[in-house]
């Protein structure tokens, strides 16, 4: 198992390998989904929080942009494929750079959530409030653990670089303190092997 996690992990460090993953895993509907649930008209600002690669602003048109990654590869990647088209920053959920001049329309949490321990993400969820536009929305995917799961699914969740899979009413719990959750749902279908990935999306409360 060590063997096997020291290779997964030193895999998914190289940048083109994850996106070859990626892109390979997704049946076809998962990023056009994602973008749908996005909804980012012409000149929206995003703040993507974990944004690995980039990848996402490959179907993302007109926005302004705003990518944070702890690692230097992945935004050195990033910037290297798309230039002035975003701004990228190399910090931890822990030390986000100083952003807080600017609102943003849609924040997100793609992927994130699962690797945070809870301690982290109450910490974190204040300031990335602060950062969030009237009428904007908070949008996180992670993979989530259900009743009577496909064994498959949950054998992969447990074999998750994220070491903190939780069932939907554990991501809700930790959200809902601090934001509105206006519509949450389990896709079963998005990859070419079977997976469960809870969508949350959230608003300020007082929207």
């Amino acid at each position: 198992m060590k063997l096997f996690v020291f290779v997964r992990e030193r895999l998914l460090a190289n940048s083109r390998i994850y996106s070859f993953l990626m892109d390979f895993l997704d049946k076809g509907s998962a990023k056009d989904h994602l973008v749908k649930i996005i909804d980012a008209d012409p000149g929206c600002k995003i703040l993507d929080i974990g944004c690995g690669p980039a990848s996402i602003l490959k179907h993302l048109n007109d926005v302004q942009y705003f990518g944070i990654d702890l690692s230097e590869t992945y935004i050195e990647t990033a910037q290297k494929t798309f230039g002035n088209k975003g701004m990228f920053y190399c910090a931890s959920v822990d030390n986000f750079p100083t952003l807080s001049s600017t609102k943003f329309d849609r924040i997100l949490l793609l992927g994130v959530l699962h690797h945070l321990t809870d301690a982290q993400i109450s910490n974190m969820l204040p300031s990335i409030i602060k950062l969030l536009a009237p009428g904007g929305k908070i949008i996180s995917h992670d993979p989530v653990f259900i009743k009577r799961q496909n064994p498959i699914a949950r054998l992969l969740l447990m074999m998750d670089r994220g070491k903190n899979v939780r069932y939907e009413d554990g991501y809700r719990n930790l959200l809902q303190p601090f934001v509105e959750i206006s519509n949450a749902f389990v896709r079963l279908d998005l990859l070419r092997f079977p997976y469960s990935i809870l969508f949350i999306e959230a608003r300020h409360a007082s929207d």
